[in-house]
């Protein structure tokens, strides 16, 4: 009686700046913040023939485990960065972002969260409670001076942030932890929707 799961996909071309420090990897630009809008409002999908995934190795992982949590999501990014790397270059443009994560993990430390992932140039962090994100949320804004002065293009750096709280579903691996949700989703919406230097929190 649930409601199918749909998978949106799109692709874009375009120069993009690849990431591969410690032992990861990311890639940051307008190519992929094309990809990711397209993708949000594509409406197309195609159904799997039974026993599709399988036959092609697409299997459930070993060494894994999943449970329902409550806790309090934290996504925040630079407003309007991917234009950055074509009006101001790939190279400062990048080097901001790199900085700007780092800022974030500081912030996300002292208030006791857990720096979950990076995607592009936004940063999601999770802690044990509302207050805790919240005041993560604000020493951002408040020291957000404090990364202008250390970052390339650090006049033009704005931080919008997204708070929610509320259930979520815990998926641990061998390689660390994330979380899924409705409360997630809402988090990263909250921070899209949020103005530079602004702090939208759910209800």
């Amino acid at each position: 009686g649930r409601p199918g799961l749909r998978l949106h996909v799109a692709a874009s071309g375009g120069r993009v700046v690849e990431d591969r420090s410690g032992g990861g990897f990311d890639v940051y630009g307008q190519a992929v913040e094309r990809a990711l809008a397209q993708a949000a409002g594509s409406e197309e999908r195609a159904e799997p023939a039974p026993g599709a995934l399988l036959e092609e190795g697409w299997v459930q992982g070993e060494l894994s485990r999943t449970r329902i949590e409550t806790r309090a999501t934290l996504f925040t990014d630079l407003k309007d960065w991917p234009a950055r790397y074509e009006t101001d270059g790939r190279r400062r443009a990048f080097a901001a972002v790199k900085v700007f994560h780092a800022f974030v993990a500081a912030v996300v430390r002292r208030h006791g969260g857990t720096l979950v992932k990076t995607s592009g140039e936004a940063v999601m962090a999770s802690f044990m409670s509302p207050a805790a994100a919240v005041g993560a949320a604000a020493d951002l804004q408040n020291r957000s001076g404090e990364l202008r002065r250390a970052a390339p293009l650090g006049e033009r750096l704005e931080l919008r942030v997204g708070v929610s709280h509320g259930r979520v579903l815990r998926h641990d691996t061998l390689e660390g932890v994330d979380y899924f949700g409705n409360t997630v989703n809402a988090a990263a919406r909250l921070m899209r929707r949020a103005d530079g230097g602004g702090i939208l929190l759910s209800a």
